[in-house]
């Protein structure tokens, strides 16, 4: 039996612990699709995103498959300790034999039949590009009810998202952050909308089972902090303690104290105005062939970064009724 692996979007070295997988086997296929193989194997984990996919000989061709497919299922269920869900397309009939669906009562996995998806797929000579187009496409039509538990981790947090995404609206989150903004609207006033804001939120994370830990909730506040700035009704500011580490830094003596105050300074370089223009001194340190040498010019930018982040004004929230300029410089060193 040829097994071909199939592309996958997720590292394997990014697994986390699942709750409840999907196998999903699709066909028959074309003669030429796949690679003269007729059936193909997913592993989908769709809340994470992650997905492994094998391509199957016929059970005409290799009665070897029916001990591949109990193989792979043994094997990640191994690996994450959790159910598997076998999702069965309905032209996969030579698989639903008995000695299978016995294996599958004794390792307690549920079957699911579903609707024709790719019985008519064809992917001619371009097995790599267009096999990993239609294997998302099978992805994008499993059914949602896996839940991803892993606290922390790249998967989780894109969990969040992808769980949240019917009150992106009002509570709109990045990776495990969520931030819920109202106002008044409907003869309601902003605290009556935000109450109903936060029931809906809250309603969605308990039918999710996702928590919140309260030492780090903010509720009913006129300005919160959100990725280092503090956001309000009156508008976009700095946050004052970054502000306070960039005033208090000490002068630079070396090309590594400089990234670093660097990496933060133009974190916040939107308050600044023609900010590149006024760190041109101390960009020119970072270039490969510069000699390290502390200039009267670099102290000056030095401290004019620091006024200007002590200076910051609040940027006002955009107004989408009222007419925008945009302004901007041809210079040749710097923009902004």
């Amino acid at each position: 039996m040829v097994q071909k692996p199939f592309p996958s979007n997720c590292d394997k070295r990014h697994y986390d612990t699942f709750e409840l997988l999907h196998f999903d086997i699709c066909g028959p296929m074309e003669e030429n699709s796949l690679g003269g193989s007729k059936y193909l194997l997913l592993i989908v984990d769709e809340a994470s995103g992650c997905m492994k996919g094998f391509c199957l000989r016929a059970k005409s061709e290799s009665e070897d498959c029916i001990k591949t497919i109990k193989t792979y299922i043994m094997k990640v269920q191994k690996q994450f300790g959790k159910k598997v869900k076998f999702v069965r397309h309905d032209g996969a009939r030579e698989f639903a034999t008995n000695s299978l669906k016995d294996f599958y009562k004794d390792e307690g996995i549920e079957q699911q039949t579903t609707v024709p998806m790719l019985h008519h797929a064809k992917l001619d000579k371009c097995f790599w590009a267009e096999a990993a187009m239609t294997a998302i496409y099978v992805k994008n039509r499993l059914p949602s009810r896996e839940r991803h538990r892993s606290h922390g981790g790249e998967h989780s947090k894109r969990c969040v998202t992808h769980l949240l995404r019917s009150v992106r609206d009002f509570a709109p989150s990045y990776f495990d952050d969520v931030f819920v903004h109202s106002r008044a609207v409907n003869g309601k006033t902003d605290v009556e909308a935000h109450k109903e804001h936060l029931r809906k939120l809250l309603g969605l994370m308990r039918k999710y089972k996702l928590y919140a830990n309260l030492k780090k909730c903010i509720f009913g506040a006129s300005e919160i902090p959100i990725l280092g700035c503090l956001v309000g009704k009156n508008g976009v500011r700095p946050d004052p303690e970054k502000v306070r580490v960039i005033s208090e830094w000490p002068t630079l003596s070396d090309v590594k104290e400089l990234r670093q105050f660097l990496g933060l300074a133009t974190y916040l370089c939107k308050y600044v105005e023609n900010y590149a223009g006024k760190i041109r001194p101390l960009s020119q340190l970072l270039k490969k062939e510069a000699e390290w040498k502390w200039t009267a010019e670099c102290q000056q930018a030095f401290d004019a970064v620091k006024q200007g982040l002590t200076e910051a004004p609040i940027l006002a929230v955009a107004d989408q009724d009222r007419p925008f300029h945009v302004v901007c410089d041809a210079s040749d060193f710097a923009i902004g």
